[in-house]
């Protein structure tokens, strides 16, 4: 049954049972939104149905995100899980870099002092295997969006939640192999197979873009099979804690390897359907969980092992689950999320004219093009030629301006102090020149060092 609490969650104020609410529905998907929706009659009760307040449903608790008037008769409440709903609204001004560490040390960061709790006594944690991390400074952000970030870095990752505990770990569910069946409990079934995202020739690179080179003769390896059936695909992946060609060959060959659940040179298979809890009726059937392994089998008998990536299921009515198995895969909307995360960070770093600024550029900078211009007051080339600018003053000039070689220093007064006459020879224009602790000027109309004339032959 549904209990529904005021909007404080540290400090819960139980309001009221709300037993009348029908069709309860959970959806959850693997690093995305866990909601919650219900339908309740209009009555006295609904005065405590509001926005922001907490409903708990099977020992999790959702804040209300909506009350709609859905007819006469019924409201349809949505809420959302509250990491989901609160872990948004902590602001995060800036987390700086955190170079080849456990990306614990980073999420540890960006959730101390936010009101949640991050998990850190699990084995299958993220990083328990020595695995690191180069993560590069962002701003204006949120622990959700530092846990997103860091779930990108890595490549992998999965978000376990319990209420505002959560922890980064290799992967939800387990493996019990579960077995759906077409002919027995499973309804409405689709299967998709995509090979948009197959590559069966993959360039692998390590730390410093290292290849497989030197031990295997070819910065990269194929699926001959795969080649085979489905054309050439090529693609590459990064292995950046490695060195040795070796251990970059073995993190490569594994992509292929028929043992590995989510090799990449074969086809990735979606497969939707309803399908009727049995454990809930039966005793000693297995049930289901949100990145679980099953079994499924067709209505030709054919069977896929795959995971449950997506699930919708109703706690307290017996209606069928709907579920979604298949990988935790990058989609267009991944990408397009992408895009607009590049564009605000571009945003952050340009001038209105479209230029990088110079204090957002760190590292190193290169060109195919001879022109190059950082900031007004910076660093620039042109024709080869890096002038170096301080306050808009010009203060160095070096390199090739058309044919002629350059060397060009000013002074304090932007006067000329040393350089090269056309004819390459070269000058120096100014009061003195120290050398070996000797001072050389003109002093009276005669050349000195230290103050004692220099003789010279008339």
């Amino acid at each position: 049954m549904l209990k529904l609490y005021d909007g404080d969650y540290s400090n819960l104020t139980f309001l009221d049972y709300i037993g009348e609410a029908d069709s309860v529905v959970i959806s959850e998907s693997i690093n995305e939104d866990y909601t919650l929706s219900f339908y309740y009659p209009q009555n006295a009760k609904c005065k405590n149905i509001k926005v922001n307040n907490l409903v708990e449903c099977e020992g999790q608790f959702y804040r209300i995100i909506s009350v709609i008037d859905a007819s006469m008769e019924m409201i349809r409440v949505s809420a959302m899980h509250i990491y989901d709903a609160d872990s948004p609204t902590v602001h995060i001004p800036m987390i700086s870099d955190h170079i080849g560490v456990n990306p614990q040390a980073v999420l540890q960061t960006a959730f101390q002092g936010s009101g949640i709790t991050l998990i850190s006594d699990r084995d299958d944690l993220v990083g328990n295997d020595g695995f690191l991390i180069d993560f590069f400074a962002v701003d204006k952000t949120s622990p959700k969006g530092v846990m997103q970030s860091v779930i990108e870095n890595c490549g992998f990752g999965e978000v376990y939640k319990d209420n505002k505990s959560v922890a980064l770990i290799e992967r939800l569910g387990t493996d019990k192999k579960t077995k759906l069946d077409l002919r027995k409990n499973v309804s409405a079934l689709t299967i998709t197979r995509d090979m948009g995202d197959i590559v069966n020739r993959l360039y692998a690179y390590g730390k410093d873009d290292a290849t497989m080179d030197q031990y295997i003769g070819a910065p990269y390896i194929d699926s001959v099979e795969s080649i085979e059936k489905y054309g050439l695909k090529v693609g590459y992946k990064d292995y950046s804690d490695y060195t040795k060609p070796q251990d970059i060959y073995k993190h490569a060959i594994w992509e292929f390897d028929e043992r590995n659940k989510d090799r990449i040179d074969i086809p990735s298979i979606t497969i939707e359907g309803s399908v009727i809890d049995l454990a809930k009726i039966i005793e000693g059937e297995n049930s289901f969980n949100l990145g679980d392994s099953v079994i499924i089998t067709d209505i030709d008998g054919n069977s896929y092992e795959e995971r449950i990536i997506k699930r919708e299921y109703y706690p307290y009515e017996p209606k069928e689950t709907s579920i979604t198995i298949g990988r935790v895969k990058k989609d267009m909307a991944f990408y397009m999320a992408q895009m607009g995360k590049l564009a605000g960070r571009y945003s952050k770093v340009s001038t209105n004219s479209g230029k990088i600024t110079a204090h957002n550029v760190t590292g190193a900078v290169s060109t195919t093009t001879d022109n190059v211009n950082i900031s007004a007051s910076g660093t620039q080339t042109s024709d080869k030629l890096i002038r170096v600018i301080v306050n808009n003053n010009t203060k160095v000039n070096i390199g090739i301006s058309g044919s002629n070689y350059v060397f060009t220093v000013y002074d304090k007064n932007g006067v000329q102090a040393i350089g090269f006459d056309t004819s390459g020879n070269m000058t120096f224009n100014c009061s003195q020149i120290t050398v070996g602790g000797k001072v050389l000027k003109v002093t009276g109309g005669n050349l000195t060092i230290d103050g004692k004339k220099i003789l010279t032959e008339e």
